[in-house]
């Protein structure tokens, strides 16, 4: 039996980069990355428009009268889908990294914005849920909105690895969950400011989206160690001790961690004193 795997995934990258590169939403979005404009609703908008083209592209592209039986095996699922989200995943954290960068610099925060990891777990979990149906038409719907929330999901990521990086840093940031006040009543009570710090190992549910959910997951970061809830300004040593615990994760803070906490200060230029009232 022909294995229609390599067409069938030309066929799929050819459609979506058309769609890719045809796109005025696209264009528009990539510009306010260059005017310095973006933020991250600029990246969640991001994600949508190249969530959908993906989703339109597998299904224009993919129907059970070409598959084998009608159905899509392990060996074609696991060949055209991690190819694809791993594209979505490229291009979307690279744009939500770019505007971390630019809203780092306006901040004044002078560490680099990173990429999340990729999560393999998701991406398994959709090529199960689509190779294990025994007809795919029962299951093509996997291929859509689930393809969309993946994308999302990779700005999300962007959010909480560069807040756990300020975090480590002795930083304070807060993650802000806005609701689109269009979703649902889960999402609309989730809607608030949370400190990082709390929600960092809570499975805290103000990262998890459903399905069609639009609501806007950002963070924002007090650069001058202000106690949220004290509102007492942080003395020097105690921000500096923050750092070292932060960075010797529970360990002996030795000479090296010391010097890896003042190269930190450095690149941060954290600020110490109290604001001119």
């Amino acid at each position: 039996m022909k294995d229609i795997t390599p067409t069938l995934l030309d066929s799929i990258k050819k459609k979506f980069q058309k769609k890719f590169d045809e796109s005025n939403r696209i264009s528009e979005l990539y510009k306010r990355v260059r005017d310095g404009t973006a933020t991250y609703q600029t990246a969640q908008d991001f994600a949508v428009e190249v969530g959908n083209m993906l989703a339109d592209a597998f299904g224009e592209c993919v129907h059970a009268d070409i598959l084998p039986d009608g159905r899509m095996y392990y060996n074609i699922a696991s060949r055209i889908i991690p190819t694809m989200l791993e594209n979505n995943y490229d291009i979307t954290a690279e744009m939500a990294k770019e505007i971390q960068q630019i809203l780092n610099r306006s901040a004044g925060i002078g560490i680099k914005a990173v990429r999340p990891e990729l999560n393999q777990d998701k991406i398994n979990g959709i090529v199960d849920i689509v190779s294990g149906a025994e007809k795919y038409e029962k299951i093509s719907y996997m291929l859509k909105d689930p393809i969309i929330n993946f994308t999302q999901c990779v700005v999300d990521d962007t959010v909480r690895a560069n807040a756990d990086i300020q975090d480590k840093a002795g930083m304070n940031p807060k993650i802000i969950r806005t609701s689109s006040g269009k979703c649902c009543e889960w999402c609309d009570k989730l809607a608030g400011v949370y400190d990082y710090e709390r929600v960092r190992d809570s499975g805290n549910d103000v990262f998890r989206r459903h399905k069609n959910c639009i609501c806007l997951v950002e963070f924002t970061v007090d650069k001058k160690m202000q106690n949220v809830h004290s509102k007492k300004w942080a003395k020097t040593e105690d921000v500096r001790r923050r750092i070292q615990n932060s960075l010797s994760n529970g360990k002996t803070i030795n000479k090296r961690t010391r010097e890896q906490a003042e190269e930190l200060e450095k690149k941060l230029k954290i600020k110490y004193m109290k604001p001119k009232k």
